[in-house]
């Protein structure tokens, strides 16, 4: 099979032999322009498809084509077809569009606006925007809310059509504003007499003016009824006289099973077979059932108009109406035996995941209980899924496995844990920590590295309790003290920025750690993930900083300044960088003008890019540089912009929110206010786990203290702290904790 050609029927405006071009209707669909959306409706076979189609052709215009089929469901599989579609239409642009990240498909809006800005930034002006079946989108369903929003996005002159065999639902109609929508429905659909005819006398050049009239009558307008009756009249039996009356469905059945029935049983069996396919070529059609006149048969049915459209390439590809596709299906059980059912499912299931048609496959092997082969295709397919941001289709075909085939499963255990990562953290967590246990029994290194990985990430990301940080730290040590070596590139990469995150936050005193530093940097280079080398830049930044290596952290810096504007990098990623960026430029510049540039910039890229979890980073450097500047009303509305974007149970986001609140009081003349944030910032960053912010924490309660005359607790607070910072090696921290010192005893008399 011809895997390109295959995808492209998805993407591909189909071709469809005879059709009549309908003037009528062509006029509707130009009077149409000066509203950006046009919504064609009506029944199955009332030419909706065949009326928009040929409208393109004959005005020649440009279009993006693409069929909603159920996979869509997945937003990232709606933006990966869609964007293969811009690629094939625009082959000179060779930026691809970009992907959407886990975080965005939480709130889609943002993400789709940013999506659309671009592609409509691609295509000229008269392209238009189809949407073909559009039926099968979920009502409220993020891809609706997308394709909503890049409505709202039409440049002048764009437009899009919509063919649904549903009319538009009123929250459609609402949220896109009637006055932009122009309806084409069944009433307009229906074949006028004069368009029978002409039907009639491109299928038949000698139709009687009687027979037309019959045809007319009979069909009720329905297209598919003319074509159906023009092939059929002619045969005894056929009783059409109530079709008028029938639904589409009611009428496929009839002409299906007359069809059926007139055909000898090797070609009814090969078209049982086929129908497991949802689109295919005659080369498939001919590996699946061994019929050697598979091309002749799907030839036939399409010149005949039977229920069977073809999409162009370098093999044609052919599609049977979803009606008759359900009719061979059911009427499968009567022409082949079970084992026969059982076997060309799965060899069909084979042939699909042959051509990339990896969710057909999967859907496929399902319906036929083949659970072994599912798993088997989710452990080829899942990195490329992940990679492509559709991690929801992913945790979809893990979940229509038996429960007791995904717990025995090290493999789909951590792919449970990639794709819940963002959605549900503990839950992540919980999926990685059961896969590493199975990959550690059966020996398995890269899994158990990876999942290691993966609990280690989950806990950073919780930004909650750092403390079971500790356990994993201690594994990967004896591991490397055993001399054990990483698998892969890509396995070393992810280890080593996880264990340098998880030391800068639990063991800032480890010997290894500029080592685990510098190899994050390295192996996240070598394995070319622009994300990683951000989230290694920020994490040796943070440690050179800490350290006092002014020159390792500005060259830290400055690429984390540029990787984070670098369209290679995700939206989660470019706002992790600027936060720091901002952070920096006031802890180790006090550049208070510089960092408000960035936090301001920052901020509009979050609200661009759909990102604003992460707000409150940039909202607590606000207000850090507003203090810096002793400006306590600007610090005032930063820190009540903070509150209200904090994240819930999230202690280290807590503790930096109430060391900033201590220090604004301590600016408005309130040292016990400020004493009650500083305890308050000290017990989340104790019960967080977090070493260095402890620190900073205990020395900031132990100024208030001393300000308030309280040089007991304040030397309390003190104790052990200056051996702590001395086995870290932060200097940073080293002179602040002498300076309180000297400070304390100072004001003890003990000069």
């Amino acid at each position: 099979m011809v895997e390109g050609d295959i995808h492209k029927a998805k993407i591909t405006r189909p071709l469809l032999r005879g059709s009549l071009p309908r003037e009528r209707l062509f006029r509707l669909l130009n009077g149409a322009r000066d509203r950006p959306v046009t919504w064609v409706s009506g029944p199955p076979g009332s030419g909706k498809t065949t009326l928009v189609s040929g409208y393109l052709e004959s005005r020649k215009l440009p279009c993006l084509w693409y069929r909603v089929d159920k996979g869509d469901a997945d937003p990232a599989t709606f933006f990966h077809y869609l964007g293969i579609a811009t690629q094939a239409a625009l082959p000179r642009k060779r930026k691809p569009l970009p992907r959407p990240e886990p975080s965005d498909l939480s709130g889609i809006g943002p993400f789709a606006r940013r999506y659309f800005g671009e592609l409509f930034g691609r295509i000229g002006s008269r392209a238009i925007l189809v949407f073909d079946e559009w039926e099968n989108a979920i009502p409220g369903s993020p891809v609706e809310t997308a394709v909503r929003e890049g409505i709202h996005l039409l440049p002048k002159g764009f437009r899009a059509i919509f063919v649904s065999r549903s009319e538009p639902s009123p929250d459609f109609i609402r949220e896109v504003d009637s006055r932009r929508l122009e309806s084409i429905g069944w009433k307009e659909l229906r074949l006028t007499p004069e368009e029978t005819a002409e039907i009639a006398r491109i299928q038949r050049k000698d139709v009687s003016p009687e027979t037309i009239r019959y045809l007319h009558g009979k069909a009720g307008g329905w297209v598919t009824g003319v074509l159906l009756l023009l092939e059929r009249a002619q045969r005894d039996g056929i009783q059409p006289q109530h079709i008028g009356r029938q639904t589409p469905e009611e009428i496929i059945e009839y002409f299906g099973g007359e069809l059926f029935r007139n055909l000898d049983a090797e070609t009814r069996a090969f078209l049982a077979r086929i129908a497991f396919l949802p689109r295919m070529t005659a080369r498939t059609a001919e590996a699946l059932t061994g019929h050697p006149g598979a091309s002749r048969i799907l030839s036939y049915l399409y010149r005949h108009n039977l229920f069977t459209e073809v999409h162009p390439g370098e093999e044609p590809v052919y599609e049977f109406h979803s009606l008759f596709r359900e009719f061979l299906l059911h009427h499968a059980k009567g022409v082949l035996s079970l084992e026969e059912v059982s076997a060309t499912q799965r060899r069909a299931a084979a042939l699909l995941e042959d051509s990339g048609q990896t969710a057909d496959a999967v859907d496929l092997l399902r319906r036929c209980g083949d659970f072994r082969g599912v798993c088997r295709v989710i452990r080829k397919e899942a990195a490329s899924l992940v990679l492509e941001g559709r991690s929801q289709t992913l945790g979809e075909w893990i979940l229509c496995l038996p429960e007791d085939l995904r717990a025995g499963d090290p493999w789909l255990l951590y792919w449970t844990g990639v794709c819940s990562r963002m959605r549900d953290s503990a839950e992540s967590r919980a999926a990685f920590e059961r896969a590493f246990d199975l990959f550690s029994r059966t020996g398995e290194e890269a899994g158990a590295f990876l999942s290691w990985s993966g609990i280690v990430d989950a806990i950073l990301f919780e930004w909650n309790d750092f403390r079971p940080l500790d356990r994993w730290i201690d594994w990967l040590d004896r591991r490397v003290a055993e001399g054990a070596a990483f698998p892969s590139a890509e396995v070393e990469a992810r280890v080593s920025a996880s264990m340098s995150g998880a030391l800068l936050r639990r063991r800032p005193h480890h010997p290894d750690i500029r080592a685990w530093v510098d190899r994050a940097l390295s192996a996240s280079r070598a394995a070319g993930d622009g994300n990683l080398r951000v989230q290694s830049m920020v994490r040796a930044a943070n440690h050179h900083h800490w350290t006092g290596d002014r020159a390792a952290a500005s060259l830290a810096l400055e690429e984390i300044r540029l990787l984070s504007r670098s369209p290679t990098v995700s939206p989660g990623h470019a706002i992790l960088g600027m936060s720091l960026e901002a952070s920096t430029l006031l802890w180790a510049e006090a550049d208070t003008a510089g960092a408000l540039r960035i936090v301001s910039e920052g901020l509009d890229a979050a609200r661009r890019l759909g990102a604003s979890q992460w707000d409150h980073l940039f909202f607590a450097a606000g207000a850090y540089a507003a203090l810096l500047a002793g400006d306590g009303k600007a610090a005032g509305e930063y820190l009540g912009k903070v509150k209200a974007a904090l994240p819930a149970s999230r202690r280290f986001a807590e503790c930096q929110y109430d060391h900033l609140c201590a220090w604004h009081h301590l600016l408005r003349g309130d040292p016990q206010g400020a004493a009650a944030h500083a305890g308050r910032a000290l017990a989340n960053a104790e019960a967080a786990g977090a070493v260095f912010p402890e620190i900073l924490c205990r020395l900031a309660a132990a100024n208030i203290a001393e300000g308030r005359g309280e040089r007991e607790e304040a030397k309390a607070l003190l104790l052990g702290v200056g051996d702590r910072i001395r086995s870290s090696g932060n200097r940073m921290f080293e002179f602040m904790e002498r300076l309180t010192a000297a400070r304390i005893a100072f004001g003890s008399g003990d000069e």
